[in-house]
């Protein structure tokens, strides 16, 4: 990097120091060297939110009896929540991939936490099972 001479040692330095910071990130960037610290926290938070995830499937299948006791919910009716459940859980498998290719990994994982936070939060307002639009006593 050519400085002319009316540039000064330190502004010289400066951007010397610029375009090796600059070639040390877009070397990061290809190589996948970044500091090891933030890269072990990104995976242990990824690992914790799987976790999370798991044990929400799992405790659907395993609560299913308590909530039928509670909703006074026949087994049909307990077999169209489970079947709701992961129906929708393995359709929106192929639009979320195409959402992270399309938006990045980070930006849908962030929205998808949000929205799943913010759905568990509203099943706490459930207070029946409608199907159809007949009411059954």
């Amino acid at each position: 990097m050519a400085l002319s001479s009316r540039h000064t040692p330190l502004q010289a330095c400066r951007a010397q120091a610029a375009a090796h910071l600059r070639s040390y990130r877009i070397w990061t960037m290809i190589a996948g060297t970044e500091p090891r610290t933030k890269r072990t926290l990104v995976f242990v938070l990824l690992y914790i939110g799987y976790c999370i995830s798991y044990i929400d499937r799992s405790a659907v299948s395993l609560s299913l009896v308590h909530i039928g006791g509670d909703f006074h919910l026949n087994p049909a009716q307990l077999g169209v929540i489970l079947s709701a459940f992961y129906l929708s859980y393995s359709i929106m498998q192929i639009p979320g991939g195409w959402l992270a290719d399309r938006f990045g990994s980070k930006v849908v994982v962030v929205v998808s936490i949000a929205f799943w936070s913010l759905f568990t939060a509203l099943t706490g307002l459930a207070w029946s099972l409608a199907l159809g639009s007949s009411r059954r006593s």
